[in-house]
């Protein structure tokens, strides 16, 4: 690597000089001409010189590095990216740093690289719980460790009731809500409820954990009650129903319609496709970014309007004229 000591030899300057210029301080110091700014550019250039941001970051104790703190399932690949691709148009970087049992271990990894801020993807609140509140001394811009940041940037409730009107313009009229025991799922449930109250319609939910064995027993019961619809609270639930169907030798959207939340890659190429709610992880991720980049450069919260997912209809839906129930 080239020094500012080897550019200075080269140039005939003093290496202050040289670190003045690549710094940018040489704006604020009249005493540096054109010419010998141009020199020291120009022989760096020459030379190859690639300036070291970890360097910087020592000396000046600022950092542009921002953790990203999740579980890291599937559908945080096209959040990450956009969050990533984000960071990037502001010359930031992002460091991911997995959510273990010890949610302190995870935010003391993000300390220790003296990162300009963190964001945490999807905490439930028993995991905020176990933040020691001693880390909030540390006074590092954060989203998504407490109760009031987490939930800004997509709106669940309202994706969830855009879900449910489509199943009840389609025409049916019973539906049932399939779910699980997360914060998220009882945020898409409301959202179900809501809309199933106001149409005159009775809300019915059966809810598992998210165990395969679990999610195949609730399937099995929602099959007997013969619903004309089922609105699951994601598509990893939507894609085990389907499946548990086609074992059972029942017939999708025959029997019932199915329709998912998420639309993860898989709901395109499962027999039948699946309709599902579009979560845009990608914007999502951008929205990410840009809510903590604005929290540290401007040391204030910006409002965005949050982002609502529309319906992707595929084969598991169908009109209620067009069912031939099973016997």
């Amino acid at each position: 690597m080239i020094s500012m000591k080897a550019i200075a030899k080269e140039a005939g300057v003093s290496r202050t000089t040289v670190s003045f210029v690549l710094n940018g301080r040489y704006k604020d110091d009249l005493k540096l001409s054109e010419p010998i700014v141009q020199k020291v550019l120009e022989t760096a250039d020459r030379l190859g010189y690639v300036r070291n941001k970890l360097v910087d970051c020592v000396v000046t104790g600022k950092s542009n590095v921002i953790a990203v703190l999740s579980h890291f399932g599937d559908y945080t690949i096209p959040t990450i990216k956009g969050c990533v691709e984000a960071a990037a148009e502001h010359n930031c970087i992002i460091k991911l740093i997995p959510l273990e049992k010890d949610i302190n271990r995870a935010l003391m990894h993000a300390v220790e690289f003296r990162v300009a801020g963190i964001f945490a993807d999807s905490l439930q609140r028993s995991e905020m719980e176990q933040i020691n509140p001693k880390f909030f001394r540390y006074g590092i811009p954060s989203y998504g460790l407490t109760p009031e940041t987490h939930k800004i940037v997509f709106n669940q409730k309202e994706s969830s009731c855009r879900g449910t009107e489509y199943l009840i313009r389609k025409g049916f009229r019973k539906i049932v809500f399939m779910g699980c025991y997360t914060e998220i799922s009882r945020l898409r449930e409301d959202g179900y409820r809501e809309v199933m109250l106001k149409n005159g319609l009775e809300p019915r939910v059966l809810c598992c954990d998210m165990y395969p064995e679990e999610i195949c027993r609730i399937s099995h019961e929602l099959i007997d009650l013969k619903p004309e619809a089922i609105q699951c609270a994601n598509d990893s639930l939507a894609l085990i129903l389907l499946h548990e169907c086609f074992i059972k030798n029942v017939r999708i959207p025959e029997a019932f319609a199915v329709l998912g939340f998420g639309n993860v890659p898989g709901s395109r190429f499962s027999a039948p496709t699946l309709s599902s709610v579009n979560e845009p992880y990608y914007e999502t991720g951008r929205l990410h970014f840009q809510l903590i980049y604005d929290l540290i450069c401007q040391k204030t919260e910006h409002r965005y309007e949050p982002l609502i997912g529309e319906v992707i209809e595929r084969e598991s839906t169908t009109s209620l004229q067009s069912i031939n129930k099973y016997l």
